[in-house]
């Protein structure tokens, strides 16, 4: 049984400094009568502290792969791969699930033992409550793939993922939107993926040195974790603040960087509101890592189809031959705001 427990605790005062926008990535919080609201008007999280510990515990669940298998077989009928969620706190907690195959973003369908489903989408959100498991399956065609290939298929969990700030004055997701893995299945091709189901790739991307900020950080804590972790971030083009995007004439402009952890390829999805978004009329972003430097691409979003607030992040997952090599990684999540929005 592949499986994972995961569960947070963090000093009061680091959430603190999360929540008022010192950086770093998200976490689930709160209680059934404390936690705040995750619509995005939930800016009082006065209610962690109530008991006065110098510790939260801020959540946990249980996710993973059932089946015993490593690999399943694709023989040209959608595939059903067994998944369970499992809440492990005493609130109510709510997780997205986004599946990835050879660092693509997949839709797919929930199917439970009932036989009641989840209709396909990229990502299936899922209301977690103490020690009640949600076993289904992940049903779907593959968007890639071949007679022969070997595929790695990963899950990523999305804490809290209907979470936004409420507006411009405090853009910070704080402990919110958090990433989670699994360890990654091999799917077994014994057919094409459905031509129609392809995903189209750009490769249009720089390779820059590392920033010397970062460089300069690691030298002074005398860390060499660049050989070993890959980082992933997204930055508005014009640089001036990296928790907020602004559109200019609707349009939305802003650099993926990538760098670290061993040479690899990637396959880089981007995505607003949790659904991946179109890059000069491709799907995802193809690059290689090379050592020592950083992968840089300049994207620009037609932002005319989205509200006044969004989120967006990336995912970054290496593919192929070198799916093992790296860990997929998710950028923080950042408001981007369109200013032509009614």
């Amino acid at each position: 049984m592949h499986k994972t427990l995961y569960k947070w605790i963090a000093a009061a005062a680091v959430i603190c400094c999360l929540l008022s926008g010192c950086g770093g990535n998200s976490t689930e919080t709160g209680g059934p009568d404390t936690s705040p609201d995750v619509s995005g008007a939930g800016d009082d999280l006065s209610g962690l502290f109530d008991d006065n510990s110098p510790t939260i515990e801020i959540g946990g669940f249980s996710y993973g792969w059932p089946d015993e298998r490593d690999v399943f077989t694709y023989s040209g009928e959608p595939l059903e791969i067994p998944f369970y969620l499992t809440g492990a706190m005493d609130f109510s907690q709510e997780i997205g699930l986004l599946i990835f195959v050879d660092g693509i973003a997949q839709p797919y369908s929930a199917v439970f033992p009932d036989g009641t489903k989840k209709a396909e989408a990229y990502m299936q959100v899922f209301e977690l409550e103490k020690a009640a498991e949600n076993r289904f399956n992940l049903v779907f065609q593959p968007v890639t793939g071949k007679t022969g290939d070997s595929l790695s298929i990963q899950a990523v969990t999305i804490l809290s993922p209907s979470y936004m700030p409420a507006g411009t004055e405090n853009p910070s997701y704080g402990i919110y939107h958090s990433e989670n893995l699994t360890l990654p299945l091999q799917i077994a091709y014994e057919a094409d993926a459905p031509a129609e189901n392809k995903r189209t790739a750009t490769d249009k991307y720089d390779i820059t040195d590392i920033p010397k900020s970062v460089t300069d950080t690691n030298a002074y804590f005398d860390m060499d974790t660049l050989d070993t972790v890959n980082y992933l971030s997204i930055v508005p083009a014009d640089g001036e603040d990296n928790s907020i995007l602004y559109s200019q004439d609707g349009f939305a402009t802003f650099k993926i960087m990538l760098y670290g952890g061993p040479e690899a390829d990637n396959n880089i999805t981007v995505f607003v509101n949790h659904q991946p978004v179109q890059l000069g009329g491709a799907d995802y972003l193809a690059v290689r890592t090379v050592k020592g430097k950083m992968v840089e691409a300049t994207i620009t979003l037609d932002v005319s189809s989205f509200g006044k607030l969004n989120t967006l992040y990336a995912i970054a997952s290496s593919t192929g031959r070198d799916s093992d090599l790296t860990e997929t990684r998710k950028s923080d999540s950042i408001l981007m705001v369109n200013q032509e929005a009614k």
